[in-house]
Parts: structure tokens; C-alpha cells; sequence
């Protein structure tokens, strides 16, 4: 599994899984959580090159809402649950 493989599952499995779960329209997700988490074992700018590529978006059928870059990179995407949970 390539490293940019093992971070778009983690974030799926950890984040865009069980907001779909509660039925949630959106989730917001900061790249230093997913940093620290994975014991910061990528950088913050990976994390942010993952989550901001269309390859995770159309793999995850997630839609970028917005990214904001002051202070912590965070990614927020529209859930469509119907398309997302066929993942």
C-alpha cells in the first residue's frame, strides 16, 4: 500500500465513514488531527496534498466544499451518502 493509499483509508475509516454513519452533509478535517494521529509519521502538507487531490475525492465520492490555510490546513467536503457509502 502506497503512503498516500494508507492516509486516503485513514481519513475514510476515521472521519468521512462515520460522518456518513450520522448522516452528516458535511465534515470538516484538520491535517494536524490526521498529523497526530498517525503519529506523524507524514507531514502536514502530504496529508494536505491528499485530501485536497481529485484522486481521494473521486475515490471516496466526497465533493470539496472549501480548504482554508490560515493557521492549520483544513478540508471540508459535501457527503453525499447515497454515492459515498457504495464505497
Amino acid at each position: 500500500m502506497t503512503p498516500t493509499d494508507y492516509v486516503s483509508e485513514f481519513v475514510y475509516e476515521k472521519y468521512i465513514w462515520p460522518a456518513l454513519e450520522r448522516g452528516d452533509k458535511i465534515v470538516t478535517i484538520d491535517t494536524r488531527q490526521i498529523h497526530d494521529a498517525l503519529d506523524a509519521a507524514y507531514s502536514q502538507s502530504f496529508i494536505g496534498a491528499v485530501l485536497g487531490s481529485m484522486h481521494f475525492r473521486n475515490t471516496y465520492r466526497v465533493s470539496l466544499e472549501s480548504a482554508e490555510f490560515a493557521g492549520t490546513e483544513t478540508y471540508t467536503f459535501r457527503l453525499d451518502v447515497g454515492r459515498a457509502m457504495l464505497t
